[in-house]
């Protein structure tokens, strides 16, 4: 069996915390929903022989057992999952834009790992024509992408695109003018699926939890999945064509018109 990767820091995160846990005896493994954790839990499941939930938003204890909450159906229900008590399980836990600090945990119960192991000679090896032999790892490239967005879970100022943009060319032109207020990108799923945006831009129940002083939204309609991630924002602006949007009901301020024509007249006022 080949394997081929596109992320060398992934291959030897893999290898390091699986060496780790191979030699730990342990019933869960909680880690934070990274686009690192994510490309590396699923081969790192398979090695352990465990199970693998992602993308959990809420654990609850039932009967003594752990159970997981997800979203479902592109986030428009949820489902629980309980978990075996034969093998181990790996969950993949998102932020869920939780803020306040918890009181009375008990901390001298944390136990700090030091993932220290060296992945073998031929983790990451380079074959002509990106032919692996049986068993081996193949580096194919890294991909390093420039101008990358800043980081929004935390940001101050959001501008999001919807599908009401249309296309690429106008969430370009979105990215202008976020840049000109030194604002984060953010997107909604359909964009993302769209390769207009990056998965890390999504905002909402499969994206991340934000939380910003102002956030602008473009062409967004307000699906409940997308309105749970952006919720908890100071102050909403939204921009939408449609008077029955939800967004409106949860937006401070709203603007009806297209989203391409003011962005594009604000950034010839602005001489963007």
């Amino acid at each position: 069996m080949s394997l081929l990767y596109v992320d060398a820091e992934a291959i030897q995160f893999t290898y390091e915390i699986t060496h780790y846990f191979q030699n730990v005896k342990t019933d869960y493994i909680l880690l934070p929903s990274t686009p690192l954790f994510r490309e590396a839990t699923a081969e790192m499941a398979v090695r352990l022989s465990a199970s693998l939930l992602t993308d959990c938003i809420a654990l609850s204890v039932d009967n003594g057992r752990l159970q997981g909450l997800r979203p479902s159906l592109n986030g428009k229900s949820f489902s629980h999952y309980a978990f075996s008590d034969d093998q181990p399980t790996v969950i993949v836990v998102k932020d869920t834009g939780i803020t306040e600090p918890r009181q009375n945990l008990l901390q001298s119960c944390v136990k700090v790992a030091e993932l220290s192991a060296s992945a073998p000679g031929n983790t990451a090896e380079k074959c002509p024509g990106n032919h692996a032999a049986p068993g081996k790892i193949v580096f194919v490239r890294k991909i390093i992408h420039e101008n990358v967005s800043k980081d929004i879970k935390d940001a101050p100022l959001i501008f999001a695109g919807g599908r009401g943009l249309m296309n690429e060319q106008s969430f370009e032109a979105l990215r202008r003018l976020a840049d000109f207020f030194d604002a984060s990108v953010g997107a909604s799923r359909p964009v993302v699926d769209c390769g207009w945006a990056e998965p890390s831009e999504q905002i909402g129940q499969t994206g991340s939890f934000v939380h910003p002083k102002v956030y602008l939204a473009f062409g967004i309609s307000g699906a409940i999945q997308h309105l749970a991630g952006m919720k908890n924002s100071q102050c909403i602006i939204a921009v939408n064509t449609n008077l029955n949007s939800p967004i409106f009901q949860y937006c401070d301020y709203g603007i009806r018109g297209d989203a391409n024509s003011i962005i594009r007249n604000l950034l010839q006022i602005l001489a963007v």
